[in-house]
């Protein structure tokens, strides 16, 4: 059998699925079976099969949620300093 055709029995394209430890989702695929209707030696055919296939993780998706905190605490940083420079430049003008 194909790599990821075990994982995948019974299921459908669409379902989640894991490889060697790697969450996957069951993919519509097509995999070669030996025809033995003819006698041996084996012809081989395709055939329509779900396959387990690795999903691939988009940069967003890996950002942990440390980062997502540490890059707003650094936006709401910048603002306060922005807001600081204005007030200070205001007061300056007042004198």
């Amino acid at each position: 059998a194909p790599p990821g055709q075990v994982e995948c029995s019974g299921k459908k394209a669409g379902d989640k699925c894991a490889v060697d430890g790697v969450a996957g989702l069951c993919t519509a695929s097509k995999c070669t079976r030996p025809d033995y209707s003819k006698g041996p030696p084996p012809s081989y055919r395709e055939v329509d099969c779900v396959l387990c296939k690795p999903v691939k993780k988009s940069a967003r998706s890996e950002a942990t949620p440390l980062m997502a905190a540490a890059a707003g605490l650094a936006l709401l940083g910048g603002a306060l300093a922005l807001g600081r420079r204005r007030n200070r430049a205001g007061d300056r003008g007042r004198g």
